[in-house]
């Protein structure tokens, strides 16, 4: 029998896991479960920043990028 789940072992400040553990116990989740939750809900709103990033740094225009690329030559003067 697979899983698609790993067994890991994390530690967590004290105040941080007393955070999360009330957290889950105003949701009605387990611990494990909140913490996986909050894990991709970071995971999710990064990937979408990343994906936006990427579409604005493709459709960025040639002129933009000489002004960048002008900007950093300055910087490093």
């Amino acid at each position: 029998m697979t899983t698609n789940n790993i067994n890991a072992q994390v530690t967590l400040p004290t105040k941080l896991y007393q955070t999360i553990q009330k957290r889950a116990e105003q949701q009605g989740h387990s611990l494990n479960d909140e913490i996986v939750t909050l894990l991709m809900t970071s995971l999710t709103t990064d990937m979408e920043t990343l994906e936006k990033d990427f579409i604005l740094w493709e459709t960025a225009s040639d002129e933009d990028w000489n002004k960048i690329e002008a900007m950093l030559c300055l910087e490093e003067s």
